[in-house]
């Protein structure tokens, strides 16, 4: 047991230092990141680099408190590094980076091609994935639902995960980016209404609608933090977050 909170809190460390390393080099799109510079980065101890040691040994511990030292605990391990790491980004630029997502994908054509392969993946399930994953990629092209950055990563969770989790992350996504959007919304409108009562910068009734929407401009942010929220809630509560979720459809089916 020793050994391996030893060979955590070890990992950790390094993988922390390349999730710090990638969050500030991707968005710096005149600078090149090579390979060997990421890979020289996990012996690197940077500004910020205590942030992201603790948050990627929390993430780490926890899934290995359910998985154990199996395959599952290094293949979730990675995928929610990869969420991490484009989550934050995507907050601070709201923008996703495709090189990331093809660092997950990767892994992930690998393990539906094996799960062909055994058994243990369907054709119709892996149809059915595509079929999901093809309108979510309609909606990005022709409106704005949902982002092309998004439909990447749903991607690479639904060829990581399988059919299954990739769905009851889609729709946990979902209902997460909505509460937070709801309450980012009632927050920017209140913060008018505060400038309005106490006689600031707005004033009048086209000032106010004005100044409303400019923040309900402001209130559209990134949602993959919201699509790494639900994919953590998945991996650590699969069996509640089913039941949950089968409760609510329920409910709706009856209504």
């Amino acid at each position: 047991m020793v050994i391996i909170i030893a060979s955590l809190v070890i990992v950790s460390f390094l993988l922390g230092n390349i999730v710090n390393y990638l969050v500030k080099m991707l968005p710096k799109e005149d600078e090149e990141i090579k390979l060997k510079d990421i890979l020289k980065s996990a012996y690197s101890y940077t500004r910020g680099t205590k942030l992201y040691f603790i948050l990627t040994l929390a993430i780490l511990s926890m899934i290995l408190k359910v998985y154990g030292v199996t395959l599952l605990f290094f293949l979730y391990g990675y995928i929610a590094l990869i969420l991490l790491v484009i989550a934050i980004i995507d907050y601070k630029t709201t923008y996703v980076y495709t090189i990331v997502v093809i660092l997950g994908g990767i892994v992930g054509i690998g393990l539906s091609i094996y799960r062909l392969a055994i058994g243990t993946l369907t054709f119709n399930d892996l149809l059915i994935a595509l079929g999901v994953l093809l309108i979510l990629y309609i909606l990005a092209k022709f409106s704005s639902v949902v982002a092309l950055g998004d439909v990447e990563v749903y991607a690479m969770i639904a060829l990581t995960m399988g059919l299954g989790l990739f769905i009851r992350v889609l729709v946990l996504s979902v209902i997460v980016g909505s509460v937070y959007g709801v309450i980012l919304f009632a927050r920017r409108i209140n913060s008018v209404i505060v400038r309005v009562v106490n006689g600031g910068t707005v004033s009048g009734l086209q000032g106010v609608i004005n100044a409303m929407n400019v923040e309900v401009k402001k209130s559209v942010t990134a949602f993959t933090p919201s699509i790494f929220v639900a994919y953590m809630l998945v991996v650590l509560f699969n069996n509640v977050i089913t039941d949950a979720l089968t409760f609510i459809f329920q409910i709706y089916a009856n209504i």
